[in-house]
Parts: C-alpha cells; sequence; structure tokens
C-alpha cells in the first residue's frame, strides 16, 4: 500500500514539475493524469483509513481533482500548476 502510494506520488511529481516548467496551459492529457493518480491515491489512503499516508501535496491534488466538473475551478488549477509546489485549492492568491 505505502509502496502503491509513494509510485502514485512519484508519478504526480514528474507530472506536476513538467507542468510547472513548460511554460504553456496544461493539456487536457496531463489534467485527466493527474486526476487519475489522485484518484486512485485517494482510493488507497482513504479506503484504508489513512489519509495521513498522504503527502501534502498529494492532498491538494486530491482536492483540486475533485472539481474538475467545474469550468471555473479547473481554470484556477490550470494556473495553479504553473508554480511548485502545488498549493492548496483553498489559497486566495490564484
Amino acid at each position: 500500500m505505502v509502496n502503491k502510494l509513494e509510485s502514485l506520488a512519484a508519478a504526480a511529481e514528474e507530472l506536476l514539475n513538467a507542468a510547472a516548467s513548460c511554460g504553456e496551459p496544461v493539456s487536457d492529457t496531463t489534467l485527466s493524469s493527474l486526476e487519475q493518480i489522485a484518484e486512485r491515491a485517494a482510493k488507497i489512503a482513504f479506503g484504508s483509513a489513512s489519509p495521513q499516508l498522504l503527502s501534502e501535496e498529494m492532498q491538494h491534488l486530491v482536492a483540486w481533482t475533485d472539481h474538475m466538473d467545474d469550468a471555473a475551478w479547473v481554470a484556477r488549477f490550470r494556473r495553479a500548476l504553473a508554480t511548485r509546489p502545488l498549493i492548496s485549492p483553498w489559497t486566495p492568491t490564484i
């Protein structure tokens, strides 16, 4: 379980770093990949009643991807992805 979470966190880290360094808006494919990673990580952590296993950044990613049906939210998420580390969606500066 912990190894799988570490693997998902590493995959997210790679995508987040690439998103922040590309200088262009994040593609829908990248958003979808991040959403899938967050979903799997949340299922493992919350399914085992161990949300503390998620790093702060993974917690932020899960929170961001929980509202992908809201266009304004997704636009804010795209802006947040331009910098590292990924900030909380509840940060009012975006």
